[in-house]
């Protein structure tokens, strides 16, 4: 059995500006998927402390 996750392209990048910027990682907005909108805050989050990070949602 595969499993497959799908990650919303838009979710991740509101994730990413939020984590980039510093803002609280929680709550996530209502109208986007919380997988991916965490996804792009820890991703967006490490780029902000220098860290590497992914660009997994824009890709």
């Amino acid at each position: 059995m595969t499993m497959m996750v799908q990650i919303d392209p838009s979710a991740w990048q509101a994730g990413f500006d939020a984590g980039e910027a510093g803002r609280p990682m929680t709550p996530c907005p209502q109208n986007l998927d919380p997988l991916s909108y965490f996804s792009g805050w820890i991703e967006g989050d490490a780029k902000r402390q220098g860290f590497g990070h992914s660009l997994g949602g824009s890709q």
